[in-house]
């Protein structure tokens, strides 16, 4: 009865209405196409022509209840369709033929929650036989149809879908796969089997390690409030690729003898969380960072080890690396660090480089201080370098460095590299390299 009137409707208005193999004993489900529309526009008939496609249930009834009830397998099928998908009610009276009142129901974002938070229930619950589940579909008259012959239903339908369906689409599917989600929603669970693989876990929670060895492994995932495990493994190996440093940044200050601040850096904050307070106190650690210094510090413990890495491949603005440098310089002057937190001193304290050759140190910084000079003169401000980068042209600075201050004749080579940088200026990218490597 409302398959029939549905397929008249379609027909007075233009529409193709293409019903699918899926019979319902309580409704039908079919592929509504409009037709391109040729009504005086020009068009270009090189592009290709979008088609407006929809799906559609039609339901009847009888009854004065003010809700109608559909398969959740059915539901499920329209959610997971990118394309848009309406319910159209049909409303009879005992003795006629066609419908009194129509009712058109957009599968929104509401129904699609609805829907998938269902269907989660029963994944949990461990339902079989999803196909005789059911969920009931509610209206008003604000889903009315006001005149059925003679209301048209295309602009019914692109009230809901709006003239760009491939937006429409995009959006549904980022609703399908979002919907439900809170920001944290993954837990995982498991345990460690010796104390060095809950270290390893510690040191890639902190980003000086990037994998540890787990056992018990159980992931679930929370939608909706639901939570359902979705993966269980006995062992494994748990991959870290990059760690986020916390907001708050740390202030790294040496000072002289009489308290003086002499230098003063901002570094990265790397913390552990909530798992903090369940660890040992050997494997409570905050870790600072910045370009080339590294410093593990245990509060528990009350020590902190400092370390540099002069051999880092990361690049860094030359401005900041030659900061970072002067910073180490003075620390080794100084031999005392403080570290400053949210103005709060948690590290006062003597301290020495574990790791650091003075001499190497001491050469970076006058390389540095060449590159800078360069810089300066060919008025560059975004150079970033390496100091592997550094060390390895070192000694062309120094050559261009001495020609500008005109302490040497070189000038053959400096007009080489006068001339590759002016090539390079046009580039977006680290071109102050390239051209003072060449």
């Amino acid at each position: 009865m409302g398959q029939a009137y549905f397929e008249q409707l379609c027909s007075a208005n233009g529409l193709i209405a293409n019903s699918s193999s899926l019979n319902d004993a309580t409704g039908w489900d079919y592929t509504v196409e409009f037709p391109n529309d040729y009504s005086g526009k020009k068009l270009n008939h090189e592009k290709n022509f979008e088609n407006i496609i929809v799906k559609f249930q039609v339901k009847s009834t009888k009854t004065n209840k003010k809700s109608v009830s559909i398969k959740l397998t059915n539901m499920q099928r329209f959610v997971n369709e990118p394309l848009p998908s309406f319910i159209i009610i049909f409303k009879y009276n005992n003795s006629s033929i066609e419908p009194q009142r129509a009712y058109l129901i957009h599968v929104d974002d509401k129904l699609i929650g609805r829907t998938i938070k269902r269907l989660r229930e029963a994944d949990i619950n461990g339902v079989k036989h999803l196909h005789k589940k059911k969920i009931s579909i509610t209206f008003d008259e604000s889903d009315e149809i006001k005149n059925i012959s003679k209301e048209d239903l295309l602009k019914l339908i692109k009230g809901y879908t709006g003239e760009n369906v491939q937006t429409y689409i995009q959006n549904k599917i980022r609703i399908t796969n979002t919907i439900g989600y809170d920001k944290l929603n993954t837990k995982i669970q498991f345990r460690t089997s010796s104390f060095n693989e809950t270290e390893n876990m510690v040191h890639a929670l902190i980003g000086l390690s990037n994998s540890f060895r787990v056992n018990n492994t159980i992931v679930s995932e929370t939608r909706f409030g639901l939570e359902k495990t979705i993966n269980q493994t006995e062992t494994g190996l748990i991959n870290i690729d990059k760690i986020k440093a916390n907001d708050l940044k740390a202030a790294l200050i040496i000072p002289n003898k009489d308290g003086q601040y002499v230098s003063e850096i901002q570094a990265d904050i790397y913390s552990l969380g909530p798992i903090y307070n369940s660890l040992p106190d050997k494997l409570k650690i905050f870790r600072f960072q910045t370009g080339i210094i590294n410093i593990i510090y245990k509060p528990k413990l009350k020590t902190f080890n400092f370390k540099i890495d002069i051999k880092s491949g990361n690049k860094r603005c030359i401005f900041e690396l030659y900061e970072e440098v002067q910073f180490v310089l003075n620390s080794i002057e100084f031999k005392h660090i403080i570290i400053e937190v949210d103005a709060k001193r948690i590290i006062d304290s003597p301290t020495t480089i574990s790791n650091v050759e003075i001499g190497v140190i001491i050469n970076i910084s006058k390389l540095l201080k060449q590159v800078i000079k360069t810089l300066n003169y060919f008025n560059i401000r975004n150079c970033k370098m390496s100091i592997n980068e550094l060390e390895s042209i070192g000694h062309k600075m120094l050559i261009l460095s001495y020609s500008i201050s005109g302490k040497a004749d070189f000038s053959f080579e400096t007009r080489l590299l006068q001339s590759n940088v002016d090539n390079y200026k046009k580039s977006p990218l680290e071109y102050e390299l390239t051209a003072l490597s060449a």
